[in-house]
This record gives C-alpha cells, sequence and structure tokens, in this order.
C-alpha cells in the first residue's frame, strides 16, 4: 500500500484552502474546535482501515476524527482503490460520492428552477455539485404543460451527457397543478399521454460501463390518506382519472408504458440507461395509506408484466418515497404516527425506527427504493439541532441500507446542495457555504456517520 503522503502530497498540503486539511481545520473553527494541522497529518499516516463495499470492492480508509465537549463526532479522511491496472489510487473522500460507494447507494440532492437557471451559466457551481454528488433531483415544473420548457429540456440533456453526474427527472404525470391539459378531451389526453414522455426521452442518451442511468419519474403522487380516520382512496380529480374512467390500475399502467415505450424506440435500456419511478408521499410508516399504495403498485406490475409478457418481477418499478420528517409535530393521537399539516404530510418525531423502517421493509418488497425529498421541518432553525435530526432518521435508514443491499438504490438529501435555499418554511443544515462551497462542520458530521456504520 503507498504511503498517499509521498504519492499524492497534494492531499496534505497545508497551504491551498481547498486541501482537504485545511478545509477540516476551518470548518472545525466553526464549532469552537482548534485543530493542529501537523496532528492531522501525522494521524493519517497511522489509521489505515480496510471496507468491503457490497459489491465486493475493497477500499483502504485512513481517517481523522474529532469530538466536541457534547459528545458530536467529526471525520475527515481519505480513500484508496485499485484502478483498472490494479494500483491503489488515493483521493479525498469528497462530498457524498465516496460515501455512497461504502454503502453501496446513489446520494444525491435536490435542485430546483433558481438552481438550474444557474447551472446553465455557472460552470463553479456546476462542477461543485459533480464533484460532491452523485445525482440531482431536478423538481422542475410541478405542473405539466402541453409542451415541456425549453429550458427543461436543455436540462435534461446537458445532465444526460454528464458522465459525472447523474439525474432524477423529478416531475411526471400528477392528478394536481395540471397546466394547459384540463380540458382535453380523453382522446387528447391518450394522445397526450403518449407524446409527452417522447420530448423527455429524445433527451435522455445512452450510457457507457459505469455510468449512472438517468431516473425519470412516470407519475406523482397518485393516492390520498387521511392519517386518523384510516380513509384511503385514489386522488379522483384531473384528467388521467376521468380518462381511465376510475380505472387507477390502468392509468399507471398506461402512464409507465406510454414512458417505457418512448424509451425503447429511442434505443434505450431500462435498468440500464433509464429507471422508472412512481413517487409517493405520506406513507412514512406502514399505516393505511401505505399499504394502500403497495397493493396498487403490487397490481400495476402485474398488469404491466402481462402487458409486456414477462414476470412481476422482472419489472423494472421503482419505489420514490418522498421523506419529510417534522420534529415539532405530534401525532393527533395514540395510533397515529402521520400529522398532516398545511405542507403535506410529515412524520413527527415519533418512533421513527418503527415509523420510516416498517415502511421500507413494506415498499422494499415490491420495488427498489429512492428515498427522495429527504428534509426536516422543524422551528428551531439552529443548523447544529437540524443536522442531529437528520442523523438520527439517517441512522436507521443507512443501517437498513447495510442490513439488506439492493433494496435501497438512491438518498436524495433536499438542500444539502445550497446553503441558502430550502423550502420557504424550512430550516436548512447549511452542509456546504453557499460562496465558496467549503464543507461545514455538519457536513463532516455526516462523513463519522457514515464512516462508523459501514465498519
Amino acid at each position: 500500500m503507498p504511503d498517499p503522503r509521498v504519492t499524492n502530497p497534494e492531499l496534505f498540503d497545508l497551504r491551498n484552502p481547498n486541501a482537504p486539511i485545511p478545509q477540516f481545520v476551518n470548518a472545525m473553527q466553526e464549532v469552537g474546535i482548534t485543530v493542529d494541522p501537523q496532528t492531522i497529518t501525522a494521524e493519517l499516516g497511522k489509521n489505515y482501515e480496510t471496507r468491503q463495499g457490497p459489491d465486493g470492492k475493497i477500499y483502504i480508509l485512513i481517517t481523522y476524527t474529532v469530538q466536541d465537549k457534547n459528545g458530536a463526532r467529526y471525520s475527515m479522511g481519505l480513500i484508496a482503490e485499485k484502478d483498472e491496472k490494479g494500483e491503489w489510487r488515493w483521493r479525498e473522500v469528497k462530498g457524498f460520492k465516496n460515501l455512497g460507494q461504502l454503502v453501496g447507494i446513489i446520494i444525491g440532492t435536490n435542485i430546483d428552477g433558481w438552481d438550474m437557471t444557474t447551472l446553465r451559466f455557472n460552470n463553479r457551481y456546476k462542477n461543485f455539485l459533480a464533484e460532491n454528488f452523485m445525482t440531482v433531483d431536478a423538481t422542475m415544473d410541478y405542473g405539466l404543460r402541453t409542451e415541456p420548457r425549453s429550458n427543461d429540456l436543455a436540462f435534461i440533456k446537458e445532465f444526460s451527457e454528464n458522465n459525472d453526474l447523474s439525474i432524477f427527472i423529478g416531475w411526471g404525470f400528477t392528478h394536481w397543478a395540471q397546466q394547459g391539459i384540463e380540458n382535453l378531451s380523453n382522446e387528447e389526453i391518450y394522445d397526450f399521454m403518449k407524446k409527452y414522455p417522447e420530448r423527455i426521452f429524445q433527451y435522455v442518451t445512452p450510457k457507457r460501463e459505469g455510468e449512472l442511468p438517468t431516473v425519470v419519474n412516470f407519475f406523482s403522487e397518485p393516492f390520498v390518506g387521511a392519517a386518523d380516520s384510516g380513509y384511503v382512496n385514489w386522488i379522483t380529480s384531473g384528467p388521467y382519472w376521468r380518462a381511465f374512467n376510475g380505472d387507477g390500475v390502468e392509468m399507471l399502467t398506461q402512464a409507465y408504458l406510454n414512458y417505457y415505450r418512448a424509451a425503447t424506440q429511442k434505443g434505450l435500456e431500462i435498468g440500464k440507461d433509464y429507471r422508472l419511478t412512481i413517487s409517493l408521499d405520506g406513507v412514512y410508516t406502514n399505516n393505511a395509506k401505505a399499504r394502500f399504495a403497495y397493493n396498487q403498485i403490487k397490481l400495476t406490475k402485474e398488469r404491466i408484466a402481462h402487458e409486456l409478457g414477462i414476470k412481476p418481477e422482472e419489472v423494472q418499478l421503482d419505489i420514490a418515497l418522498q421523506l419529510r420528517v417534522s420534529a415539532d409535530l405530534q401525532p393527533r393521537s395514540a395510533n397515529s404516527l402521520l400529522y398532516i399539516d398545511r405542507e403535506g404530510c410529515y412524520s413527527p418525531l415519533t418512533n421513527p425506527e418503527e415509523g420510516i423502517m416498517s415502511a421500507l421493509r413494506l415498499f422494499s418488497q415490491v420495488g427498489v427504493i429512492h428515498i427522495r425529498e429527504f428534509e426536516i421541518n422543524s422551528s428551531n432553525s439552529d443548523p447544529s439541532t437540524i443536522i442531529k435530526l437528520y442523523l438520527q432518521y439517517n441512522e436507521g435508514i443507512l443501517r437498513f441500507i447495510k442490513d439488506d443491499p439492493g433494496k435501497v438504490y438512491s438518498i436524495l438529501y433536499f438542500g444539502f446542495g445550497r446553503s441558502d435555499k430550502n423550502r420557504s418554511t424550512l430550516p436548512n443544515p447549511k452542509i456546504f457555504d453557499n460562496n465558496s462551497f467549503q464543507p461545514r462542520a455538519s457536513y463532516y458530521e455526516i462523513v463519522d456517520q457514515y464512516l462508523q456504520i459501514t465498519k
């Protein structure tokens, strides 16, 4: 094993503010911890650890950890893996890319319209995302229009051709926020549902070996449920429900098949070049709405399989669970883990292990899971408090992933890519500085958690 201080002296450069050690030292000053850079250099030469990823790949880690007076741990490190020639190569544990490799998942963040506009004109911000994340969830335009916006399509093209950063196209057919299609006839709706995916996939490119597929959401939030009454149903408003005469399974089946066929006509292979998801909210525990959604998606997969002449288990239909956690709201009753407020459905901080874990166990039986829009809703805007809530929930999720590999494809943390933007009502954990893009102390807390869990 080569000594990184010899082979990669740039990783130990104490004069470069963008080098790993100065970044860590500066971040620790933010939380009142003074660290001697020379001490880090010396300690990094001692603490060699071997890790094996879920794919069997071997990694070598050297880490340095400090702890504050309250017990919070902060870690930085370097990681080595063998290249195509069988030689060990060192690099910094940078952002969330290497952490995802250790756990066996794709780690990303959400971006909104402002971010997308910025990306088109700001290579520095684009490079920051590509260096620190594996994918971005492009919320884009929630309201499906008869014609996709040209800016959105240009963004899809740009990211589909990017070898370093994949894209989660986060919008799909939905019952709400329709724009320009509410008054279409049933025949016009069928035609629209065929043509819209064709417009999207004309900008999705085939992927080479090692490149991540583009993830495309084909339908968003088709179910409604009330936490206390146990009432669950399809959302029975909107043009799609009308066009399919109230047959929700057929509605989802045809939506899926339209995306699938549009991609096939383009020569794209499902699983390799793209993946299809259905996005769900309000199912953060194994409640009535979750079980209803599970059963309807299972029926949908069976009907898709019949249409394609394959087995249901061969249908690649992933589940995108929108995970929004409330640290303040309390359940309305002793038997309820859900609280519905004006922002939508949130899971209160009540028995999160059984709540979220039970939902993951349930939906992993019907499809691979994408944990999407992972965010904390709290009246406390202190970043140190917010990051502790993220860590609390994140730990259970990561242990689930480690214990049952292959069940979760990705985690998309809301707001991690920007320090000054999040949903207007939500605090931001401030993982990176918004101006310098340097990692902040909370980032190194998350690094420590990933390193601890993957031991």
